[in-house]
This record gives structure tokens, C-alpha cells and sequence, in this order.
């Protein structure tokens, strides 16, 4: 089975058709087609944690998921128990 085609030999095999498609009813976003052009550099990671000042905010988000979690929970088990007895 031949390899996926990718999106230069899309592009080259429609313009040597003479089917490409002009710039202003392009598929391709206008970033995208940049990045392409600069040769698809490579993306530096991010830090795992983040810095630490933003710590206590993702625990207070978290802490409010959890709860709303629980109380969807708590109400899940009460529904079952009533439909029991």
C-alpha cells in the first residue's frame, strides 16, 4: 500500500492539473500556509506545571469541579435509592 499523500503533493498535483484554487478561496488558513512556507518549525514544549504563581487559582478551579462532581454524584445515588424502595 503507497504511502498517505500529503499536502505539498495535493497542492502541486491540482496546479499541475490546472485546477488549483486562487488565494482568495483557499482552504488553507493564512497561518497555516505561513508555517508551511517557513518549513514547518518545529514547536518548543511548554513547562509541565507552569509557573508556580498560577498554582493556586488551578486549585481553586479544580476544587470547584470536584465539588460540583460530588453533589452531581450525590444526587445520581440519591435518584438510585429511590427508584429501589
Amino acid at each position: 500500500m503507497p504511502a498517505k499523500r500529503g499536502l505539498y503533493a495535493n497542492i502541486n498535483r491540482r496546479k499541475k492539473l490546472g485546477i488549483s484554487r486562487s488565494k482568495k478561496k483557499s482552504t488553507i488558513s493564512k497561518k497555516a500556509y505561513a508555517n508551511m512556507k517557513a518549513g514547518f518549525p518545529k514547536k518548543k514544549k511548554k513547562a509541565i506545571g507552569g509557573p508556580i504563581k498560577n498554582v493556586p487559582a488551578e486549585l481553586k478551579k479544580a476544587s470547584r469541579m470536584h465539588a460540583k462532581q460530588a453533589k452531581t454524584v450525590a444526587k445520581h445515588l440519591k435518584g438510585m435509592s429511590r427508584k429501589k424502595g
